[in-house]
């Protein structure tokens, strides 16, 4: 099989349709009809299956579709390393996380990497699963760190590297701050603030919650952003169940502190997810070795 002609394929898969596969291509559409059906020979067997709405793919077509994404993908990356060694002799590596992986952890290891000598430069693109799954489905980034709870995407291996801890965050000087135990029911009442409804993050604080014995509050406050958490934890009586890495700075200095609950901390698992290439393997172990290399902070 010819690697243009899979190309052409995969467009066609993607636009669901020949006559808008050649728009995007530029090309005539009895052209792409032509090279689906030499595709279709060579393989021996039926890829698409036509509609009046446009096509499907069939096993073999979704298979060979996979295939050339993934094809695709290491061509982005190649492209992407070789023109960073134009102006620099030092490889490349393209990471996707969220916000708690790049608050804390993934800055310490990558500092600690190039204080090593390490000559890997890094690329770091913070952004959700549903923003960086398609990026690294398509070559853009070369691995995502992130919670392992997730349906991983065909065509890429996870590795665990870590336990996280979701924990109760307060102000040092909250009232709660100085108990030995605080129960489920002292929290119930307090005022929160939480990460919104349809948050990754909110997903995770049901079971979080249901451990402690009380159903979820209603927050006072529902936001993404840290910058803003961070401070309406430092400035009132308000608290939250956060992921610790998200504000270990915050801990470390005795700005904010952990609410001693029982059933706390929750753990979850971080891992690394990219696909399976002898290029990305390798530049990936020095990473993932110094973000495993790391003994949590006692409760």
């Amino acid at each position: 099989m010819r690697l243009p002609h899979m190309m052409t394929f995969l467009c066609v898969v993607e636009a669901r349709g020949i006559s808008r596969a050649a728009q995007l291509l530029n090309v005539a559409q009895s052209a792409v009809s032509r090279t689906i059906r030499e595709l279709e020979a060579a393989a021996g067997t039926a890829l698409l299956v036509r509609h009046p709405w446009g096509v499907e793919t069939t096993t073999a077509g979704a298979a060979l579709a996979d295939r050339a994404k993934a094809i695709r993908a290491e061509a982005a990356a190649a492209e992407r390393e070789i023109g960073a060694m134009v102006h620099d002799e030092r490889r490349l590596l393209s990471i996707g996380t969220g916000p708690t992986i790049a608050a804390w952890r993934l800055p310490r290891s990558l500092l600690r990497l190039q204080e090593a000598g390490n000559d890997i430069r890094f690329i770091v693109q913070e952004g959700a699963y549903a923003t960086l799954f398609p990026l690294i489905l398509d070559g853009a980034i070369d691995a995502i760190i992130g919670p392992l709870d997730v349906a991983i995407p065909a065509g890429l291996v996870a590795s665990p590297l870590y336990s996280d801890q979701l924990v109760a965050l307060a102000r040092s000087a909250h009232p709660l701050a100085g108990r030995g135990t605080v129960a489920g029911a002292d929290i119930a009442s307090c005022p929160w603030i939480l990460p919104p409804r349809d948050s990754e993050l909110w997903r995770q604080l049901g079971p979080v919650f249901q451990l402690i014995g009380i159903p979820v509050p209603r927050a006072d406050l529902e936001t993404e952003s840290i910058g803003l958490i961070r401070a309406t934890l430092q400035m009132s009586d308000t608290i939250s169940i956060l992921p610790r890495d998200l504000v270990e700075l915050e801990i470390a200095s005795g700005q904010l502190g952990v609410l001693p609950i029982a059933g706390l901390p929750w753990r979850r698992s971080i891992g690394i997810m990219h696909r399976q290439t002898p290029r990305i393997v390798q530049q990936l172990r020095p990473l993932m070795s110094a973000m495993s290399d790391w003994e949590p902070p006692a409760n």
